[in-house]
């Protein structure tokens, strides 16, 4: 909880309504280890170190996307995030818990395709992308653009002059201080 209030700064509230505190065993080595996670859509959890010096991002069980339901739910809108935390960056960030549209949580651009099926699926009117301002993050919008036209959004221009939305949250947290 430090890592992610201290280090991430993101509410306290947030984490401990959309993250579990994850142990497990690495069969390798024998070492338990724990992490945050995430529950995904097909009941396992993407996990991640509390540390910034030992970077280890996961997924128990299996890889998938993860659901959030918005408070308007069915209203045509849906927003996709790179990772949880850039996620529950911008929920500190807005002060709520909640977005009005779906969210899925991609976790890995390697989900690329479980995060488009879905959206195909449930046939969104409007899709608002908040990939890395990075050459991969780059290179999904622009495949988001081309899978879904003229209605996906990109919000990275919000975040413009950092990686993504996490760092600025965390810089706008250093400068009211």
């Amino acid at each position: 909880m430090e890592y992610l209030t201290e280090k991430r700064k993101i509410s306290g509230f947030l984490a401990r309504k959309y993250l579990k505190e994850i142990r497990y065993r690495n069969l390798v080595n024998g070492k338990e280890y724990f992490a945050f996670g995430m529950q995904n859509r097909a009941g396992g959890y993407e996990i991640r170190s509390a540390q910034d010096d030992y970077p280890f991002k996961s997924a128990l069980i299996t890889r998938d996307i993860t659901i959030i339901r918005g408070f308007r739910s069915g209203n045509g809108v849906v927003d996709v995030f790179e990772g949880m935390t850039d996620f529950l960056s911008l929920l500190t960030m807005m002060k709520t818990d909640c977005l009005a549209g779906d969210c899925i949580v991609m976790h890995s651009l390697s989900s690329y395709n479980k995060a488009s099926a879905f959206i195909k699926e449930k046939g969104y009117s409007a899709i608002n992308t908040f990939l890395d301002n990075n050459k991969s993050g780059r290179e999904h919008t622009e495949k988001f653009i081309e899978d879904f036209g003229a209605k996906v959004a990109s919000q990275s221009d919000m975040f413009l002059s950092y990686e993504d939305v996490n760092d600025m949250l965390k810089d706008e947290c250093k400068s009211t201080l």
